[in-house]
């Protein structure tokens, strides 16, 4: 299962499919637990990629310290509790 993040009026909304509303949004994050990677995508069409293969594959390091990793990043694009929902659909 894939998930969609995006904020929508000031709230997170989560959803499983793409709609017109996330196109519309200034930035929407796709969720992949299954194959563990995190996707900020902004309207713009720039993309920035959080990979939990290739993080261990270059540090070793096991999923829980890439999901803080991933969530200490995404705070540079996006407040705290948008991080923070990204980390609990992903499992953390």
């Amino acid at each position: 299962m894939t998930y969609i993040i995006y904020p929508k009026n000031g709230k997170i909304k989560v959803t499983n499919r793409v709609t017109r509303e996330v196109q519309k949004s200034d930035y929407y994050i796709h969720c992949d637990p299954k194959g563990k990677v995190v996707s900020l995508i902004f309207k713009d069409g720039h993309k920035v990629s959080y990979s939990f293969k290739r993080f261990h594959e270059f540090t070793g390091e096991s999923y829980e310290a890439w999901l803080r990793k991933v969530a200490s990043s995404l705070k540079i694009y996006v407040p705290d509790e948008v991080a923070a929902k990204v980390i609990e659909v992903m499992g953390g």
